[in-house]
This record gives structure tokens, sequence and C-alpha cells, in this order.
């Protein structure tokens, strides 16, 4: 028997799916890092325009609930003051 016919060891691999697992798991990462920096740049217009400020809260509603939470707190107010925040 060759040794190719014989199933004693099975592989597995995530680059059996073409990285499609890495790729997915990517992308939600960047996502989410894109949409906490988008925080300061929004609210800096919104403080300056006028313009959406009803529904800047809704949209950012996850960021406010995570920011009760002292180790996040600190770092989003911080970097919500380099756009203006008071």
């Amino acid at each position: 028997m060759k040794r190719s016919q014989c199933p004693d060891t099975v592989e597995f691999s995530l680059h059996n799916s073409n990285g499609y697992v890495a790729t997915i798991g990517g992308w939600a990462i960047a996502s989410i890092i894109l949409y906490v920096l988008s925080m300061g740049p929004v609210v800096a217009v919104v403080k300056y325009t006028g313009v959406g400020h009803d529904i800047v809260p809704y949209v950012y509603a996850p960021l406010i609930w995570a920011a009760r939470f002292p180790f996040l707190k600190y770092p989003l107010l911080w970097y919500g003051s380099l756009w203006g925040w008071q």
C-alpha cells in the first residue's frame, strides 16, 4: 500500500480555506479599531458645525457604555481631549 493511500494521519490547517479565517478576523479587528478612532474626528466636526448632534450618542453608544469602566474611561477621555472634548 502506498503512503498516500493510508489515512493514518489527519492534518488540519487554517490555510485550507485560503486564509479566509485570517482575513475575516483581520477585517473585524481593523473595523473595531477604526470605529474607536473615528470617534474623535466625528465629535470634533459635530462640536464645530453642530450637524449631527442628536445622532452621535446613538452611533457611539457602545463607546459611551465602555467608558464606564476605569481602564477604558481614561484612554477614551484622553483621546477625546486630543480632538477638543472638554
